[in-house]
């Protein structure tokens, strides 16, 4: 067996990258969860703990499409649809690893169904990039990250 030491370290944008490896690395924590992701690919993952405040900031985030594909659920369907989307922006922008990007503009959720546990997601900014998110509801938390 092969030991090997490995350090965190950041680039110029904050992504987090794994000293002496090609692979990518994405951290996460909220409250009492902390997750880590490891791929040859870029990759991301996101933890948020499930809180009604998220109304708030929705329109910053959403969409037209977005906002409009969410119209018809009741109050606690869409507070989990809103945390799957939040998450799934957030795992990709870290993927993404680069900043000045627009939740609400550079990227788009076609709609999905939340039992299904994923979503695709379109990041249009230098180019067009799409993206699948898986995501799991558990212990009032939503932990989304990166698939392909």
């Amino acid at each position: 067996m092969v030991e090997e030491n490995f350090k965190i370290e950041k680039d110029e944008f904050g992504k987090p990258h794994l000293s002496n490896s090609d692979e990518q690395i994405s951290l996460t924590h909220c409250q009492k969860f902390t997750a880590a992701i490891v791929s040859d690919r870029p990759t991301g993952v996101d933890i948020e703990h499930v809180n009604p405040r998220i109304e708030r900031i929705a329109s910053r985030f959403l969409n037209a499409s977005e906002a409009k594909f969410l119209r018809p659920y009741n109050s606690e369907e869409r507070l989990q649809y809103l945390y799957a989307i939040w998450c799934a922006k957030e795992a990709v922008y870290k993927a993404y690893g680069r900043r000045a990007v627009d939740f609400a503009d550079h990227m788009n959720v076609l709609p999905f169904k939340f039992e299904e546990r994923k979503l695709s997601l379109t990041l249009s900014k230098e180019s067009e990039v799409n993206y699948t998110v898986a995501f799991e509801l558990f212990d009032e938390h939503v932990l989304a990250y990166t698939v392909d």
